[in-house]
């Protein structure tokens, strides 16, 4: 592993002021425009009003780098961050950081640090082992909390809630579709709702479906025909066979906690914050 990566940005305390100047506006413009994959030496080049050999003169001069090194400098800054603190994909932060492809991506990280971008990640991230929430249904108020804290965190988790309570009476998902309006692929979502819950997506959504009817038979809203149908399910049936393999006994037998959470209060708070 490379120990001589220096991270984004640099200005050395004995620069001229001008030069400082220059070196920030570089920067800035790094920053603002790196994670675009069509961003390059002449776009930097053509902000900075210099010709792309003055740009790279002045770099070596004051850096001992070239443009193209100083931008990949900033890409690999941002990847190593998205890598150690978040749970996006790979695929996802490569072109995050502004490459057009994985593959190219991988061959640079290895080429630039002697290891691939999920050794790295393997190696550095933080330890998520510890979760905050025990995903067992029914959840409590305190879990519909964390719920709301981590779908406040993950972009992916926000847009899978808001999808699914926006509707829950009504619509049955097929997964590729799902996904789509998620904005991850199949393969992410999966293994994401896997390492954050320990169930697929699918379970997932059935286990909010299950979670909605708990609250539905606490408040005595209908028969569980009634119940099975607000909670999304095509039959009661089908409802009451999800419901027993969940909890372990039928909804008609259902006792619910005093401090069962609100699906409710959650889709409510979620489309909120999303403006409506």
């Amino acid at each position: 592993m490379k120990t001589s990566y220096i991270a984004f940005p640099i200005v050395p305390d004995a620069m001229e002021k001008r030069e400082k100047s220059l070196l920030y506006s570089l920067y800035t413009c790094i920053q603002e425009n790196g994670h675009e994959s069509h961003f390059g030496v002449q776009e930097l080049a053509d902000i900075a009003r210099l010709s792309r050999v003055q740009l790279n003169r002045k770099l070596s001069q004051l850096l001992g780098c070239s443009a193209n090194d100083l931008i990949m400098r900033y890409r690999f800054y941002v990847a190593k961050q998205l890598l150690c603190e978040s749970d996006m994909s790979v695929k996802e932060i490569a072109a995050k950081c502004g490459f057009r492809r994985h593959s190219a991506f991988c061959r640079s990280f290895a080429k630039e640090f002697r290891c691939s971008p999920s050794h790295y990640r393997s190696t550095y991230q933080t330890d998520y082992s510890n979760k905050p929430l025990n995903w067992k249904i029914p959840l409590d108020k305190e879990d519909i909390n964390l719920l709301l804290k981590l779908a406040s965190e993950k972009t992916w988790l926000h847009n899978l809630l808001s999808i699914v309570l926006s509707d829950i009476s009504d619509k049955q998902y097929c997964i590729d579709q799902l996904t789509l309006e998620v904005g991850v692929s199949v393969a992410t979502l999966t293994r994401k709702t896997k390492e954050l819950f320990e169930v697929t997506p699918q379970r997932f959504i059935r286990d909010i479906r299950i979670q909605y009817a708990c609250e539905l038979l606490s408040e005595n809203t209908g028969t569980i025909a009634e119940i099975a149908y607000k909670a999304g399910f095509f039959d009661p049936a089908h409802f009451c066979r999800c419901f027993k393999t969940t909890l372990g006994y039928c909804p008609s037998d259902y006792r619910p906690f005093t401090t069962i959470g609100s699906i409710a209060e959650l889709r409510n708070t979620l489309m909120n914050q999303n403006g409506k």
